[in-house]
């Protein structure tokens, strides 16, 4: 996905948090949103490379992705040493055994 398009999505759903955060008068909570709408609105290109200002909040795709490639990359080295790797889910029944048949 590229980065309109995860911008536009940040967008639709922070102005709803916003109007959350008012009704709610949680005034840092307002500020945050306001900033993850912000994010990257201004870009500069400079020798060939575009650069921006990134608000860094969990709620904001474009940052979320960011966030996701790095810890990626931390991990990467450590797995490309496992010889056969598996991703494995973990869950936890919500639902007894014998409900379930």
């Amino acid at each position: 996905m590229n980065r309109a398009k995860k911008k536009l999505i940040t967008q639709s759903i922070i102005l709803s948090l916003i109007d959350v955060a008012r009704i709610k008068k949680d005034v840092i909570m307002e500020k945050a949103y306001w900033n993850a709408y912000h994010c990257q609105s201004k870009i500069i290109e400079a020798d060939g490379r575009l650069y921006g200002n990134y608000c860094k909040n969990r709620f904001c795709t474009l940052c979320s992705g960011n966030r996701k490639a790095d810890i990626i990359n931390m991990y990467l080295p450590v797995l490309k040493n496992w010889s056969d790797p598996y991703f494995v889910t973990l869950i936890a029944r919500s639902v007894p055994n014998y409900l379930i048949e």
